[in-house]
């Protein structure tokens, strides 16, 4: 039982402090207003909504920790990621300082506290291994802190995503006896349940980016933390798949920019979950759709963990890049063509002047 308790502590104070937090956000005029274009909800709903997944999230994972210089840097980046999503709900700063902030915190992390240790197996030079490491994990971080981030669009799905997620990263640090691993992801769990219970459609209240960009850099930190390549060579590979769903959503994204011509960080209606809105689906569906997906994902990702099966996870993450690639190229090509359609029948309908 003793084990549970950050879970449990941190599901009570997130679940607690939702009220008092929503009643701020009205109070101060924090909503998240309809655009009418690719925002879904119709009226404004209040945002910080994160500020209880991360009041209950760090009140747990301080009382069940040792503290010391690796936890305080964690701590403090963790906290620096939280106050810049926070900023960015209340006053819509620029994409390029976000970045910087998520850049500068990954890159402290990699540095200081944790990093990825993939570079032995494919660089000879030792001196070139730190470096790869570093860089990797850096792109990693900020990678999944923006994957968690692009899934925010519809009632309880970044939320759904990140508990699933959560939970695949709990049953792994059981398995590998990392208690620091366990009790970080539990005080994550028990928070983001908490902030669901308010954020089931119909929403009360959103997590804004203050809570999908804290979710996410938590997350990536985890998903660090659970690879152990001198014993389990299969921990490169499942994270990956652990994280699939919103990878492979933010991954065909770039792609489909990217062969459109587009600006790759632009904003469009092509995710997962736009399409499957469009396809007739209920946000509720949609949710559980996604969700169940990526139930599938992550325990394929845990056996391939458990059983050491590297080759296997490897072959599975190169088929769904492949998939991603051919389904990117088919859809650039299919819009493209639809434009030139549209072009030629408009020319072909414009009367010609006497």
């Amino acid at each position: 039982m003793a084990t549970y308790l950050p879970f449990f502590m941190s599901l009570c104070i997130s679940t607690a402090t939702m009220p008092f937090i929503i009643k701020i956000a009205k109070k101060f005029s924090i909503y998240d207003k309809p655009d009418f274009k690719r925002k879904i909800h119709k009226s404004s709903i209040p945002l910080l909504g994160g500020v209880a997944i991360y009041l209950g999230f760090i009140s747990a994972f301080l009382m069940f920790v040792r503290i010391d210089a690796r936890i305080t840097g964690f701590i403090i980046t963790s906290f620096t990621i939280f106050i810049m999503g926070l900023l960015d709900d209340m006053y819509d700063i620029p994409a390029r300082f976000k970045m910087l902030i998520e850049l500068g915190c990954a890159l402290y992390i990699a540095i200081s506290i944790d990093r990825l240790d993939i570079g032995q197996y494919l660089i000879k030079k030792d001196v070139f291994i730190a470096i790869f490491d570093i860089i990797i994990s850096v792109l990693w971080i900020v990678g999944v802190i923006n994957a968690i981030n692009i899934v925010d669009g519809v009632d309880g799905l970044a939320g759904g995503l990140s508990a699933i997620v959560a939970i695949g990263f709990v049953i792994i640090g059981f398995i590998s006896n990392n208690q620091l691993m366990v009790v970080l992801a539990l005080s994550l769990l028990g928070s983001i349940i908490g902030f669901l219970f308010y954020n089931k459609n119909p929403a009360r209240v959103f997590m804004g980016d203050a809570g999908s960009t804290f979710l996410g850099y938590i997350l990536s930190i985890l998903s660090i933390m659970s690879v152990n390549t001198s014993n389990n060579k299969a921990s490169i590979v499942a994270p990956i798949l652990i994280l699939g769903v919103p990878l492979f959503d933010t991954g065909c994204a770039i792609l489909r920019r990217f062969f459109s011509k587009k600006d790759i960080f632009s904003a469009d209606n092509d995710h997962i979950h736009h399409r499957l809105l469009n396809m007739g689906y209920s946000q509720k569906k949609t949710v559980y759709i996604i969700c169940s997906i990526s139930i599938l994902f992550v325990a394929v990702g845990v056996i391939i963990y458990i059983g050491h099966y590297f080759t296997i996870g490897l072959s599975l993450i190169l088929s769904l890049i492949i998939l991603g690639i051919i389904m990117s190229l088919y859809e650039s090509h299919v819009k493209q063509s639809t434009a030139k359609r549209e072009v030629a029948t408009t020319s072909d309908s414009t009367p010609i002047a006497k």
